[in-house]
């Protein structure tokens, strides 16, 4: 498949307040930024005020990253902090989950290579639909040293928050490059969402600023990523062969 490249920009897009009177979501805000229809990603930023609804347990019939941009998470299992991520198989049950204490808002990303509905816990199909062998992975940023890379990449820092480049599966990875370089990718034929966390990059003559993403899917290497002048960190996140199932 040849590849395509989705650019979505964070920053331009308003917020817009839920509107559901359902246990899920209400008090929660909303950034749009791509649909998941007619072979576009589906992205969505999400803040969670302090007071807001815990989301109770569910899942979605999609491969899912979900990576915090602010404050923090809380599950019954796990907690999530800054550019901290977690990861689930295609209808792969998590949750309920909410806003830390010590935290105002919890601001994440919820990212997937297609559109999904969902599934509750409460809900008649949840466990016959539910994939009880799904992995639930999370991504550690403080914990992982920095690794020093090699050849075209030699200057950046890396670090392998799962998945390494050998192995199968979803990968999450953490790049600081010093200024100017320029980022080759290799062929994402199940996709992946490249953000920037840190600086400025562009993409041929289009600007990028932090928590603006790409998104690529394809058989090719997608056009190279230019790090900005002060040098650019970035966090990769490559689905595997579930994600478009």
């Amino acid at each position: 498949m040849p590849v395509q490249e989705f650019l979505l920009d964070e920053p331009s897009i308003p917020w817009m307040r839920s509107e559901t009177e359902s246990k899920y979501a209400k008090g929660y805000y909303w950034k749009r930024m791509s649909d998941g229809l007619e072979g576009r990603p589906y992205a969505h930023i999400m803040s969670i005020p302090q007071g807001a609804d815990t989301s109770e347990a569910h899942f979605h019939p999609a491969a899912q990253f979900q990576i915090m941009l602010e404050g923090d998470m809380v599950f019954p299992h796990l907690s999530l902090g800054e550019l901290e991520l977690h990861y689930t198989d295609t209808s792969t049950a998590y949750g309920p989950f909410g806003v830390g204490t010590d935290t105002a808002r919890s601001v994440c990303a919820v990212l997937r290579a297609k559109a999904a509905g969902i599934t509750w816990k409460w809900e008649d199909g949840y466990r016959k639909e539910m994939n009880r062998g799904g992995r639930e992975l999370v991504g550690r940023t403080k914990s992982v040293p920095w690794v020093e890379m090699t050849g075209e990449m030699a200057g950046v820092r890396r670090k392998v928050m799962f998945g390494e480049d050998h192995e199968d599966g979803p990968k999450a990875h953490m790049l600081e490059c010093p200024p100017d370089l320029v980022i080759r990718r290799a062929p994402a034929p199940h996709g992946e969402y490249q953000m920037l966390v840190k600086g400025t990059a562009r993409i041929g003559n289009r600007g990028m600023r932090p928590f603006t993403m790409r998104y690529v899917v394809g058989d090719e290497s997608p056009e190279d990523l230019i790090c900005g002048p002060e040098g650019a960190t970035w966090v990769m996140l490559t689905f595997d062969e579930t994600s478009l199932d």
